[in-house]
């Protein structure tokens, strides 16, 4: 009796596959299909500082972002600072042992939205290949003119050390441990690499940039089951804690595109910065001569393409201020990150803490467990199978010992 009630719960534990609302740490549910199974599969980067980090002075301090002679100048020193550790591959893993960037923690959720019961579960955790998590998506026409259909967008995430000293202190012991107001220290970097499923013969600028695969979801608008599809980098933001920015933070967005510095073989070289904000208006902000040219090419053929955002409600702002082609047009970076909050206290700016804490308390309320991602194979594990057979086979003893 005692090998059956064993074999049972290796049943129970291996086939139904939890994740412990706890364990914030894990770095994706989603399911790996032996048949697409990457050499390398995502990791989370989590070994964050426990003291604050001083790494002395930064490249883009004696640079004046307000001033648009050096705006774009103060935007791509920093996006340097980010390409030195990170693009050395293409696959932008992070060694186990490396102390400089980080990922955000608990944004691997597949869980019921306990906020509305009658909306579908949150499906957009972090896949397997790259620790990707689902964006908004382009609607027909924002990306490229004409274009008569939807696309996914997904988007993966780093802080630097100087902001995972934050990150840590706003998940001590494992769970939310926001008491106050969040406040990052000067000089941390948020970097945030878009991608699209839109193929360069669709969008043609999008020529020789990064391609990833990642486990995506089947379809628009079937978000319970994921094939592993060809992603290419649409967009690369950048968030950097600024003294001297009103509002603590400066925003800056790129565009990948192919006759941006054509001549060159490295894909970030093709970055075409969209512009710089420091506050939520056009006089704290500067957008790109070149890249309003292009945009206004693509408007000729459709004004879709391309949008810049707006405050929200008012209509005189349309199409002004700082966005990169994925984001919400209705919006703009800096008001979209300034709602991140938890409670009545404020994230600053922080959507990867929002979202994080948001999950994790939705599977708190579903007594801690989650379920896998549907990845369109079979949901056994092995310790399942191994439990099967050992239930089996002690069931086929207790036959024989009863005939004796």
């Amino acid at each position: 009796m005692k090998r059956l009630l064993f074999g049972t719960l290796l049943i129970i534990f291996g086939g139904l596959n939890y994740v412990s609302a706890q364990d914030i740490y894990t770095p994706t549910l989603d399911s790996t299909p032996k048949k697409h199974s990457p050499s390398k599969k995502f990791v989370l980067s989590k070994d964050y500082p426990k003291q604050p980090v001083h790494n002395g002075a930064y490249p883009w301090q004696n640079i004046n972002f307000k001033d648009t002679s050096q705006s774009e100048k103060y935007l791509r020193t920093v996006l340097a600072y980010f390409l030195k550790d990170n693009a050395t591959s293409n696959d932008f893993r992070l060694p186990p042992n490396q102390n400089k960037w980080f990922h955000a923690p608990s944004m691997f959720w597949q869980n019921r939205n306990t906020e509305d019961p009658k909306r579908p579960p949150y499906p957009n955790g972090r896949e397997f290949f790259q620790g990707l998590t689902r964006e908004r998506n382009s609607d027909a026409g924002e990306i490229y003119p004409k274009l008569n259909r939807s696309f996914q967008n997904w988007a993966v995430g780093f802080y630097n050390n100087v902001g995972a000293y934050t990150i840590e202190k706003a998940w001590e012991l494992g769970k939310p441990s926001v008491q106050s107001n969040i406040s990052f220290n000067p000089n941390t970097v948020a970097a945030k690499l878009l991608f699209t499923e839109a193929t360069p013969a669709e969008v043609p600028y999008l020529q020789n940039t990064l391609k990833w695969t990642a486990n995506i979801h089947k379809g628009i608008s079937d978000n319970r089951k994921r094939k592993p599809t060809d992603m290419y980098l649409l967009q690369l933001d950048l968030a950097i804690k600024d003294s001297y920015s009103p509002t603590g933070w400066v925003f800056g967005t790129f565009v990948y595109h192919k006759n941006t510095n054509a001549q060159s073989k490295a894909w970030y070289d093709h970055l075409l910065c969209v512009g710089v904000a420091w506050g939520g208006d056009e006089k704290s902000q500067f957008i790109t001569q070149n890249f309003r040219e292009i945009k206004a090419a693509f408007n000729k053929n459709d004004t879709r393409t391309w949008r810049l955002g707006m405050i929200a409600d008012e209509p005189a702002t349309k199409d002004k201020l700082l966005n990169g082609p994925v984001d919400d047009y209705k919006s703009s970076c800096l008001q979209c990150h300034a709602k991140a909050k938890t409670g009545s206290h404020t994230l600053d700016y922080s959507l990867q803490l929002d979202f994080g804490i948001k999950w994790w308390k939705s599977a708190q309320k579903q007594s801690g467990k989650l379920n896998p991602i549907n990845s369109n194979h079979h949901p056994w594990t092995t310790w399942t199978l191994i439990g099967i057979a050992s239930c089996f086979s002690f069931v086929l003893m207790g036959l024989k010992i009863n005939r004796k």
